[in-house]
């Protein structure tokens, strides 16, 4: 379309115009026939372009054009939907209806159907309540209200044990809406599908085995338990806060210091290496012997006689807190460190002449005597000694106080014949 203002031209796209609303233009350029003339705006000419909404039969499918103002709307047949009637529709029990993105829909009746889908009667079985709901696009929807003892299942409400789903004898029971199975021993699971081995309850790669109702593991060394659960460090058997670590078929205890053992049971004081009444403790990891008075040394084995501090053959006695020396003859001191001069008391007897000769003494006895002092000679006896002189008398060889003079038997000279000598003892 084209027109003239003020002298100059001006082109207008005829699917511009507003129609119903005048428009300044002179001259019109294939415009259809139908056109209708109404008064012009102010300053221009008396020509207005309007154009019929159904001229170009624009509602398919046998559909019928109806002017609605300034615009259409067709009236589609049966089984066809849309602005132009350009959607076919197969809905049963409903309406179709074509959403914004041109997608065909079935609104169906109630109990008819589910949403999107072409509309069917709504079973839900027996004692079962089929409700629907509409939805703001996809039409109806349809709800099962299944009664206590039956689900829904595959939209339809049913007794979840009429299936049978309970295997291996198992008793299917209802609680609510759903089943559940008491399976026989040793069945188990949620269908008494699997026994008790199925899922291998023995630990550590031991060997399951289904006994009678029940089930038994073989387990692996060094594995025990029902479940071959437990092995040597299950119960912790090192002491003493030894790490327990498995080895071969067996375990072993690694020992914190100063503990030993197979299972660190031991430590340095467990046999008490102390001696003589000494306590063993512990003290920086090792072991200490705390010694009992006069005793001492690393494990209390030592006393003050231990290397025999008495000199010269003297013997070592402990004594309270110390020790005593007791001496051999001729030494004296605390140690019998001095030396006595054994002549000094001259220890010789009957004239006999004390010498001293290194820590000791020696006699020289006179004749006929003998003896380490000189105190034997040849008429000694146990007792004391008479002799007969030339006249028959009898003389003391040794004086006597307060004896008993007892004639025990004879006893001869033998350097003089016919000399005989008397033995005596003393008596109080």
């Amino acid at each position: 379309m084209f027109g003239d203002r003020g002298g100059q031209r001006r082109k207008m796209k005829l699917e511009e115009c507003n129609w119903g609303h005048s428009v300044a233009t002179t001259e019109v350029c294939g415009v259809p026939t139908q056109i209708a003339t109404k008064a012009c705006l102010k300053g221009f000419e008396n020509l207005v372009v309007s154009k019929d909404p159904c001229s170009s039969n624009p509602c398919r499918n046998g559909g019928k054009c109806k002017i609605t103002g300034n615009t259409y709307s067709c009236d589609c047949p049966e089984d066809y939907v849309g602005e132009r009637c350009q959607h076919g529709c197969d809905c049963k029990n409903g309406k179709c209806r074509v959403t914004s993105d041109e997608e065909v829909l079935c609104e169906c009746l109630p109990e008819y159907g589910k949403k999107s889908e072409v509309c069917e009667p709504c079973d839900c079985g027996t004692g079962a309540n089929c409700t629907w709901e509409r939805g703001i696009l996809l039409g109806y929807t349809k709800y099962c209200l299944c009664p206590d003892g039956s689900k829904l299942m595959e939209q339809h409400c049913e007794d979840p044990c009429n299936s049978n789903p309970c295997l291996n004898n198992g008793n299917c029971k209802v609680e609510g809406k759903v089943f559940k199975c008491e399976c026989r021993p040793p069945y188990t699971g949620p269908t008494c599908k699997d026994d008790l081995c199925t899922i291998n309850p023995c630990q550590n790669g031991g060997t399951c085995k289904i006994n009678g109702t029940s089930f038994e593991c073989k387990c692996k060394i060094p594995y025990t338990g029902k479940l071959c659960e437990k092995d040597p460090c299950t119960k912790t058997p090192c002491k003493n806060g030894g790490t327990c670590r498995l080895q071969e078929n067996s375990f072993k205890c690694d020992c914190k210091t100063p503990y030993f053992g197979d299972t660190c049971e031991t430590d340095p004081c467990t046999k008490n290496p102390c001696e003589n009444g000494g306590i063993c403790r512990l003290q920086d990891n090792s072991s200490k012997c705390y010694c009992r008075t006069p005793y001492f040394g690393d494990k209390c084995q030592k006393d003050p006689c231990t290397n025999n501090p008495c000199k010269n053959g003297g013997s070592c006695s402990l004594l309270g807190d110390s020790f005593k020396c007791y001496c051999k003859d001729n030494f004296v001191g605390d140690r019998c460190e001095y030396v006595i001069d054994s002549c000094t008391k001259n220890p010789c007897e009957n004239g006999g002449t004390c010498r001293l000769q290194g820590n000791t003494f020696k006699c020289d006895c006179k004749t006929p005597f003998f003896g380490n002092k000189c105190e034997k000679g040849p008429y000694l006896t146990d007792g004391y000694l008479l002799k007969a002189n030339q006249t028959g008398a009898y003389v003391f060889i040794m004086q006597l106080t307060s004896i008993l003079i007892s004639l025990v038997r004879p006893v001869w000279d033998m350097n003089k014949p016919n000399t005989q000598i008397a033995h005596v003892s003393p008596r109080e």
